[in-house]
């Protein structure tokens, strides 16, 4: 179970001014600070496009069962073992199921500055503090009682007969720490429980051109690049969050918008993003369905290139209050991976593609334009956005809330 979620563009939207295309006039700032909070994260779309619970399954079967580390367990299966291995070989402790859910709240801060009055230069950067709770829930019982049936029937054999009335009097020796003890011990990971983290994401630098403007409409493009400034993934940790995705990126963005009527508004872009190749210490998979493993290897690891298209409509109902409603489409290609290890090559990159649909509706509050009539002392922006997934492939299911203030210098 890993959650790979970060922190929305800071810059999505226009600066001062519905229009998408336009930049900050020569020699102004804009500081802005947004505040994002997730829905709580415990579930994501599969390969299927259906919605699942975030979690693993474990069966503690005969060969799982010999790795505990519980000396009075591991002593009682031995001997089971040694007397009767066949009925040992069926021996099955039951299943569990080891869920999470994830919280976020990131603060996103960014200064941009207009070079010219068509170019504007920013740098952008999240920082996270999130929190995943986890939970233990068995969903298999163990076949103790079908095992101490195969051996109170061993005949001629009055010691397995014994350990057959042990196993139909014995309480259930298989519970929550059993697993962590499993985990911890035979497969190297840390304690499995509730976690926090706090810490900056990546860091995004760009510049945007407005290199078309007219009175009805225009464009603007936009490129940059990202540093791999975020927390990364711990292949120790099974429910950690990561806070960037350890690779530099570029990107290229452009996209424009048309005056339909005097107070409404049509913008569209789409930025692609390409995703350098790094090199990670990752756990080496045995097989697609199974990502826990006792073995770590170094990967060649190169994320797919990303998509995003926007759309929105937006409306200015006053000089005030602008509305805005848009749809967003992310799109991320399959990831690559390159090691000594062929098989967990091809299970890491298995299903790694991913796609959502979203739904982002924003209400500005702005004193931009009567700042510059005269109404109003200074000029700013109080911007709130609720997002929600509307569907989704291989990626998380998260809904956003943001609160956005910017300020003009």
């Amino acid at each position: 179970m890993k959650y790979y979620i970060v922190a929305a563009l800071v810059l999505i939207s226009s600066f001062a001014h519905a229009q998408y295309y336009k930049t900050l006039p020569k020699g102004v700032r804009s500081a802005i600070i947004r505040n994002i909070q997730t829905s709580n994260i415990d579930s994501s779309y599969n390969h299927s496009e259906s919605l699942r619970p975030l979690a693993y399954d474990i069966t503690l079967d005969s060969s799982s069962l010999d790795a505990l580390e519980d000396t009075s367990i591991q002593n009682m299966f031995n001997r089971v073992r040694e007397i009767y291995p066949e009925g040992f070989d069926r021996l099955s402790a039951g299943s569990f199921n080891i869920s999470g859910a994830a919280n976020l709240n990131i603060n996103a801060y960014a200064l941009a500055w207009g070079l010219t009055e068509k170019t504007t230069v920013y740098g952008a950067l999240p920082m996270y503090k999130a929190e995943v709770k986890m939970k233990y829930k068995r969903t298999k019982e163990n076949n103790f009682d079908e095992v101490a049936d195969l051996y109170s029937t061993e005949t001629g054999n009055d010691v397995a007969q014994g350990f057959g009335s042990f196993f139909e009097n014995a309480p259930d020796l298989i519970n929550g720490s059993t697993i962590q003890n499993l985990l911890v011990e035979n497969y190297g990971y840390r304690e499995i429980g509730d976690w926090s983290a706090e810490g900056p994401g990546d860091m995004e630098f760009g510049i945007m051109n407005n290199f078309l403007s007219k009175d009805n409409y225009g464009a603007m493009v936009t490129a940059g690049f990202i540093a791999p400034t975020g927390r990364e993934d711990n292949p120790d940790i099974l429910q950690d969050i990561a806070f960037g995705d350890g690779q530099w990126d570029i990107f290229g963005e452009i996209g424009g918008g048309y005056r339909i009527k005097d107070r409404m508004f049509l913008n569209t872009f789409a930025r692609y993003t390409y995703q350098f190749a790094s090199d990670k210490e990752l756990r080496v998979p045995t097989s697609s369905d199974m990502s826990i493993s006792d073995q770590k290897g170094t990967f060649q690891e190169k994320l797919g290139n990303k998509l995003l298209f926007n759309m929105d409509l937006e409306y200015l109902h006053s000089q005030w209050i602008e509305m805005r409603a848009a749809y967003l489409y992310e799109k991320v290609g399959k990831a690559q991976y390159e090691s000594e290890y062929d098989d967990a090559n091809e299970y890491l990159a298995a299903n790694t593609e991913s796609s959502a649909h979203n739904l982002r509706m924003t209400g500005t509050i702005t004193t931009v334009q009567p700042y510059l009539n005269n109404d109003f002392l200074l000029p700013g922006q109080l911007k709130f956005h609720y997002q929600k997934m509307l569907h989704g492939r291989n990626t998380e299911k998260v809904d956003r809330y943001e609160v956005e203030f910017r300020m003009f210098f």
